[in-house]
């Protein structure tokens, strides 16, 4: 992830396949987050967005998943 953060995207998907998608997800929880504390009278619209990125984490933790069975068979 560090190397995604550094602009060097070609060297982060040698190290790890789904480190960019993580940074992306990250990024958007932080935002959601701020966004959720700054305006809490918008509470309801956010509810939304909020089952949107809970089920954005489960869908990473099944590619991780995924991806780690794929390096398995790689290896092989």
């Amino acid at each position: 992830m560090v190397t995604a953060v550094h602009g060097n995207i070609a060297k982060s998907w040698e190290y790890h396949r789904l480190g960019f998608l993580t940074i992306l997800y990250i990024l958007c929880q932080f935002f959601f987050r701020l966004m959720a504390l700054l305006f809490s009278d918008l509470k309801i619209r956010f509810s939304r967005l909020d089952s949107y990125l809970n089920k954005g984490m489960i869908l990473l933790a099944v590619l991780f998943g995924v991806n780690w069975i794929v390096t398995l068979l790689e290896t092989i």
